[in-house]
């Protein structure tokens, strides 16, 4: 069915034009979700691994409450399965005071190396960016 009157210009002009504000909306709506995604989820991950290491016993109590959640575990069980993931959390923790001083000197010397090759305004954006990742991640 055409447009009234015989008015084919104008009515085509008007009909384009809506379709045209449309999908600009509907674009605008999916960008600003996907942006909206996106933050989410950085900022999400960022205070999960905050907490994470910021807590060591998080990880492994939320391990917990999910297994005894989805294995339907019985007190017995629940008693365990904590014992043991309390020894391997230990363990983790043993292993990682044991390997640090080793890679502490693995980062040092990589730190060095990309220092050598740097300009002097190259430089003093990189000690920029280490002071601002150790802002970050609150490391010291």
């Amino acid at each position: 069915m055409g447009p009234p009157n015989g008015l084919n210009n104008g009515w085509s002009r008007d009909f384009n034009m809506k379709k045209l504000k449309l999908i600009l909306l509907l674009t605008l709506v999916f960008g600003a979700g996907l942006v909206t995604g996106v933050v989410g989820t950085r900022i999400a991950v960022r205070n999960f691994i905050n907490r994470a290491v910021g807590e060591p016993d998080f990880l492994r109590t939320r391990v917990e409450r999910d297994l005894v959640r989805r294995l339907k575990l019985d007190a017995t069980q629940q008693v365990q399965v904590s014992m043991a993931l309390r020894a391997a959390h230990n363990g983790i923790i043993a292993m990682g005071e044991e390997s640090r001083p080793r890679l502490r000197k693995i980062l040092i010397k990589a730190n060095g190396e990309i220092e050598a090759v740097l300009t002097p305004g190259q430089l003093e954006n990189y000690h920029r960016m280490q002071l601002d990742n150790r802002a970050r991640w609150h490391l010291h």
